[in-house]
């Protein structure tokens, strides 16, 4: 079985990177290493290892790298930063891939993932406990009026989402319509729509962020005091602007937690992902999906995990399902 692998390390800092065709990966060397040892390990198989697929380039269906046609490949794994907006060429090589090729995850899946409408409605339409939620463009904020009266608070997010970058608070229809006229005016969004979720009152001491690995709830986790940020006039948000992960602490799991996480996991078909959640008087509640979730060091040996062999673990169950 011929698999082509492209797990890069992740930079000190991700955004120095200037070439938009760079492989940038999400794994720090700690983790990354002594998985392909795992992977190579694996019988049956040759990895066709560091393909960077940004490079690619797609000539009649096919997907070229160099003089490598990718789509003679059994299967393909991937965990990385890609260019997230909408119809990005990163996005589109590895839709155009997964054509012929099982890839692992599946692109389209990712891309719904990415993107808080879709994973939202994915959940909900699973039984999974979200926030209420709408998404509007420009043509009808009136409508929003009545949206914003029934709720009395709510948060904008970016619909593919960011480290909580930009999102805010809104607890009135013409702080709302001024936002969107804004936005209109100077053009700073490409994103189709506006996505606004109910605010829903909680803990933050007992917000928690569950990482998914092979399907599995491994631990939960909160961030510190130093990640922490005011949201509006409402509560609080977790707030990452330098985009560097860190400053966690593992946090207990309740069996809720683990049940809604693996459920969440299941509507969203992706093997590694993670979901932030908020504890309300029913329980758990999920406010946001991360297509890449925490992997500190610290939390899984905090947890007592072997990271590499549950993340071996994962891809190679992908695999055999690619055999089938």
């Amino acid at each position: 079985m011929r698999v082509g692998l492209s797990l890069p390390v992740r930079p000190d800092d991700h955004r120095a990177v200037a070439d938009p065709r760079a492989a940038i990966g999400c794994l720090r060397p700690w983790l990354r290493e002594p998985l392909l040892e795992r992977l190579r390990a694996l019988p049956g198989i040759t990895l066709h290892e560091a393909r960077n697929f940004r490079r690619a380039v797609l000539q009649g269906g096919r997907v070229w790298l160099d003089d490598e046609d990718l789509c003679e490949l059994d299967a393909f794994v991937w965990y990385g930063e890609v260019d997230r907006r909408p119809g990005s060429y990163d996005l589109e090589v590895l839709r155009t891939l997964a054509r012929r090729v099982r890839v692992v995850r599946d692109p389209g899946r990712f891309e719904d993932a990415l993107d808080k409408h879709r994973a939202h409605l994915a959940l909900r339409d699973a039984g999974v406990r979200v926030p209420d939620f709408v998404l509007f463009d420009h043509r009808c904020p009136e409508r929003m009026r009545a949206v914003l009266d029934e709720w009395g608070a709510a948060v904008l997010k970016p619909r593919r989402g960011g480290w909580g970058v930009g999102v805010m608070a809104v607890d009135d229809w013409a702080t709302l319509r001024d936002l969107v006229d804004y936005v209109r005016s100077t053009r700073v969004s490409l994103e189709p729509g506006f996505f606004l979720e109910r605010f829903v009152p909680n803990d933050l001491t007992r917000w928690v962020s569950v990482t998914v690995v092979g399907g599995r709830a491994a631990f939960g986790y909160r961030k510190r005091a130093a990640k922490h940020a005011p949201l509006g006039r409402i509560g609080t948000k977790i707030l990452d602007a330098d985009e560097r992960g860190g400053e966690v602490d593992l946090a207990e799991l309740t069996p809720e937690h683990v049940a809604m996480a693996e459920a969440a996991s299941r509507a969203l078909g992706l093997g590694m992902v993670g979901f932030d959640m908020i504890w309300t008087d029913e329980g758990p509640m999920v406010i946001d999906e991360n297509t890449s979730p925490g992997n500190d060091e610290s939390l899984y040996r905090a947890a007592g995990l072997d990271a590499p062999a549950l993340w071996a673990a994962w891809i190679a169950d992908a695999l055999a399902l690619s055999r089938a």
